[in-house]
């Protein structure tokens, strides 16, 4: 029976794909048949760049043997919510058509992980949201959320609206951790008010050294998954609190 996750988080850049690459990860590397769907992503240069788009970032990071081609519906060049950079592109996103993509993946595929663009009511067309397209999927969700000063409120804003919404929230993962005294309140905080567990606990990635090469960043994130993910952790992703 496929296991099937859709990653949210409470905002852009809050490091959703990072978080996606290591369950992933850990997925693969126990052998687990594992598949990724990106439905939509935007600033994705056509252009040869350096910086990779995220279906770029789990193949890689992840090792993982998926085509590339079945990892994403809709991909955009300019960094903007997807309607717009769909509109301004003249694309027209076929919502149906990445359910379809969706429901294929699911029977290849015994854990499928899927990633949204930017936070839960970001528009894929003017009136089909991100949580839309989580309930078409029937999909349960994790929130991908920082500790820092503010994400109380977005983190249990979100969880709210979800729940609101009757989509069921497996538990929260926080990110960019930098063990600051606040922080750890912060998590305290965030499972007291949404009643959502936080399963896991990112620490942030110092990449300040300019001479920091591909070969060091990419060990600097495996060994953060290594420390801070397993396979006991990201199995309890796919399951809701009882």
């Amino acid at each position: 029976m496929n296991k099937s996750i859709f990653i949210v988080g409470t905002g852009t850049d809050i490091g959703k794909t990072f978080v996606s690459g290591g369950i992933v990860s850990v997925l693969n590397q126990k052998g687990m048949d594992v598949g990724y769907f990106k439905p939509v992503q935007s600033g994705v240069s056509k252009e040869k760049s350096e910086e990779l788009s995220d279906v770029d970032f789990i193949k890689k990071i992840s090792g993982l043997k998926q085509d590339a081609k079945d990892m994403n519906a809709y991909s955009f060049e300019e960094p903007l919510s997807p309607h717009l950079a769909a509109r301004r592109e003249k694309i027209s996103v076929d919502r149906k058509l990445i359910i379809e993509k969706y429901e294929l993946l699911k029977t290849r595929y015994d854990y499928m992980v899927v990633e949204g663009a930017g936070g839960v009511i970001v528009p894929i067309l003017e009136d089909y949201y991100i949580y839309d397209l989580i309930k078409d999927m029937k999909a349960s969700v994790v929130v991908v959320a920082d500790s820092i000063v503010g994400t109380i409120n977005q983190t249990c804003l979100t969880v709210d609206f979800l729940k609101r919404q009757g989509i069921t929230v497996n538990g929260i993962i926080i990110n960019k951790y930098k063990g600051r005294f606040y922080e750890d309140d912060n998590i305290k905080m965030i499972e007291q008010i949404s009643n959502v567990e936080v399963k896991a606990i990112l620490e942030d990635i110092d990449v300040s050294d300019k001479n920091l090469n591909t070969s060091d960043f990419e060990l600097l994130i495996r060994q953060q998954y290594n420390k801070n993910l397993n396979e006991n952790i990201v199995e309890n992703l796919f399951k809701a609190k009882e």
